[in-house]
């Protein structure tokens, strides 16, 4: 009987190789990358060493997923020995493993320059991805978010960014939704970390993994999700918090002149351009003569900025009287969030009155 098991395992085993080994390639032996990549490969020859170059910055904390998509079993496809090496050609990291290859160093890259990845085996197929974890490029996400995704292939790394405040308090729960039984699907593995690219929480399970956490800074921050191949779904919900501004809402302020005169009506815009949540805030406009005397204030609460937008707003119309003085007068205000009380300065326009 445990013969056939292990027979069935073996066929199983090659079956499963054949089918994603049919989507790799002979590689280059050297290719060019960037952070961001998924590279698939064959090695059809005994000794095979592939390298690839990419560009990275001191300080950058790299993740590299390396995955022998030959077989799941050691001693029967790749079992990939990896290394990384600085732009000088020196070794900075190796490793290897009978199925994956997991790098995800605690400091960050030494220096700016080319950096070198040898991935080095037995017969048969791999993959791999490089992700830069520190100022993260991935697919945005917000609290209230309900995504449907999928591991397409052996060694897919989906990365996430979502901008947090300090004290936010979230749940992040991600399903396997290939299958119930552990070992059929993807059993997600889940990491999450600040924008410098440090570890925030981690977790793992077979079918549902819930993780709870409170941040503590407010930035952007990023999670990643690996595993077996299939899909799955990502619930992310602010349980407290939530409301601070976020840091890539931009705004100009926009005068109707640069010089007016005596009964000329001076008209003050806001274009406001926001990314990827929304944020409520109260907004003043104010501006001041050359005496540094208020002469015209306007107030606007609980002001909705939506997501993706780019507007610009009509915010403070003035009619300009004769007794106003000569000289240059100024132009400003802020935004203030109405939860946290967090407030942004907006940028100051001057203008002459002749």
């Amino acid at each position: 009987m445990r013969g056939k098991v292990f027979a069935f395992l073996f066929i199983l085993t090659l079956f499963l190789g054949s089918m994603y080994s049919a989507q790799a390639a002979d590689c280059p032996a050297t290719s060019n990358i960037v952070y961001g990549d998924y590279v698939q490969c064959d090695f059809v020859l005994t000794g095979d060493m592939d390298f690839f170059n990419f560009p990275g910055e001191a300080g950058d904390r790299i993740l590299l997923l390396v995955k022998d998509s030959s077989s799941w079993m050691c001693s029967f496809g790749v079992d990939p020995r990896v290394e990384v090496r600085d732009p000088d050609g020196s070794v900075l990291y190796s490793g290897s493993g009978c199925d994956t290859y997991l790098l995800r160093p605690d400091a960050g890259l030494p220096v700016n320059g080319q950096y070198k990845i040898l991935v080095s085996g037995g017969l048969g197929s791999y993959a791999f991805s490089l992700e830069r974890l520190s100022n993260p490029v991935g697919e945005p996400i917000m609290y209230g978010d309900h995504v449907s995704d999928q591991i397409e292939a052996p060694g897919v790394v989906d990365l996430f960014t979502f901008y947090g405040c300090s004290g936010d308090l979230f749940r992040l729960q991600v399903t396997d939704s290939s299958s119930w039984m552990c070992g059929f699907g993807v059993d997600p593995v889940v990491e999450m970390f600040d924008t410098a690219g440090n570890l925030l929480a981690s977790g793992t399970n077979c079918n549902v993994l819930t993780m709870d956490n409170t941040l503590i800074e407010e930035s952007t921050h990023s999670f990643y999700v690996r595993g077996g191949v299939g899909n799955y779904d990502i619930s992310f919900n602010v349980i407290a918090g939530g409301a601070c501004i976020p840091y890539w809402l931009q705004t100009d302020l926009i005068l109707n002149a640069q010089s007016y005169v005596e009964g000329d009506t001076l008209i003050v815009s806001m274009r406001i351009v926001n990314g990827a949540a929304p944020a409520t805030v109260d907004w003043k406009v104010w501006v001041e003569d050359p005496n540094g005397r208020l002469i015209a204030v306007k107030n606007q609460r609980s002001f909705t900025v939506g997501f993706d937008s780019d507007n610009t707003y009509q915010v403070l119309t003035y009619a300009i009287k004769t007794t106003e003085p000569r000289g240059t007068y100024k132009t400003g205000g802020h935004l203030t969030n109405i939860v946290t009380g967090k407030t942004m300065a907006l940028d100051q326009e001057q203008f002459d009155l002749n």
